[in-house]
């Protein structure tokens, strides 16, 4: 977990204990809708925070671990290419396709 991310949970952790701090103060000696306001606030932080923790971003630990090379990301994009349609839609802004393209959808010119 990269340290901006820890910093982002500890900020999200201490927004919560503060607003539910605040909540207990408005049960005790102020209002109790502003209390039940704020206590349902109070879960939102912590809630981000425990997101954040569980979904750590895999992909840029996995980038780093293997960084691509320049012939798979060429390929990559060749296949990528070759599975989306054909030339003329490219050209013509998607309104029409060629003869032999797998992709036969129409769309109105703008």
């Amino acid at each position: 977990m990269p340290p901006a991310q820890r910093t982002r949970i500890a900020i999200h952790m201490t927004a919560g204990l503060c607003l539910a701090f605040v909540t207990v103060q408005y049960a005790l000696y102020g209002p109790w809708p502003l209390a039940l306001l704020f206590g349902i606030v109070s879960v939102a932080p912590l809630d981000a925070a425990i997101y954040l923790a569980v979904h750590a971003t895999p992909t840029t630990e996995a980038r780093r671990a293997a960084p691509l090379t320049p012939e798979h990301s060429a390929a990559l994009v060749r296949a990528a290419l070759n599975q989306a349609c054909c030339e003329r839609w490219w050209t013509a802004l998607g309104t029409d396709h060629d003869p032999t393209c797998h992709n036969r959808q129409r769309r109105k010119a703008a």
